[in-house]
């Protein structure tokens, strides 16, 4: 299910113009689609978007949106 609803997000970004790239590093976006049923999924997700503030601060304008179960 996670990977249907991915394409779905990646299909309504893309009139915005984006588009997938090879490498995180390579993004101005990164979307986190989570579904974390237990709790060491949950803390792995925490901890990717924790990791993802030194590459926020890499590059102004970068952005990250973070759906599914853990994003409430």
């Amino acid at each position: 299910m996670n990977i249907s609803d991915s394409l779905e997000m990646l299909r309504s970004l893309q009139p915005y113009g984006f588009e997938p790239v090879e490498t995180q590093e390579q993004a101005d976006l990164v979307v986190l689609n989570t579904c974390t049923v237990r709790q060491h999924a949950e803390d792995k997700a925490y901890s990717f978007i924790g990791r993802l503030l030194a590459w926020k601060k890499e590059k102004p304008g970068r952005s990250v949106i973070v759906a599914g179960c853990a994003a409430e």
